[in-house]
């Protein structure tokens, strides 16, 4: 009985062995060369209503992607990733309390292609001054490496918004080159 227990053991620790091998052996996720932020400010119109999403459309946004390589020793033919990272919304004005806001969504489009940068749903009540966003997982290059970007700010309201709404999102994208 003793013997069995002993080559249990000896096959669990094997078995063991071989899972911890596998798993350490799997590539790791290299680290961005550097961060490329935007801000973004626009105002939101007064009097929506807290049925449906609104979508502020901010067409033509610099993206000063070219800048932001050139100041990290960078060409554009160097980028092989460029990928969502952070992103904070926050009225820029009146310190206004942001616990009317249910969801936020930000898009960036060309043309007929349109692809989710960061988002937020349900976002939770409680005093606050920003919002984080939740990263989308979305291959950005293409969008990107274009010298202006369509954005597109959708937002649900779970209350009406304060009238004079001056808000503003930092985006951060993690960029990934050789």
């Amino acid at each position: 009985m003793d013997s069995r227990y002993g080559n249990m053991k000896v096959v669990h620790f094997f078995a063991f062995v071989i899972v911890c091998l596998g798993l350490s052996s799997c590539n790791k996720i290299p680290d961005p060369q550097f961060t490329h932020s935007m801000e973004i400010a626009f105002d939101i119109p007064p009097s929506l209503n807290t049925i449906e999403t609104h979508y502020i459309l901010l067409p033509n946004t610099p993206t000063f992607l070219n800048l932001s390589l050139s100041g990290n020793g960078f060409q554009a033919e160097d980028i092989t990733s460029i990928k969502s990272q952070n992103a904070k919304f926050f009225e820029i004005d009146q310190n206004v309390n942001l616990d009317f806001i249910n969801s936020i969504v930000i898009n960036a489009y060309t043309n007929d292609d349109e692809i989710e940068l960061f988002y937020h749903e349900n976002i939770q009540f409680g005093n606050k001054e920003d919002i984080q966003l939740l990263a989308s997982i979305p291959e950005l290059v293409d969008f990107m490496s274009n010298e202006f970007v369509n954005i597109e700010v959708g937002i649900r309201f779970r209350q009406f918004p304060p009238a004079n709404f001056r808000a503003k999102v930092e985006l951060d994208l993690s960029v990934y080159a050789e």
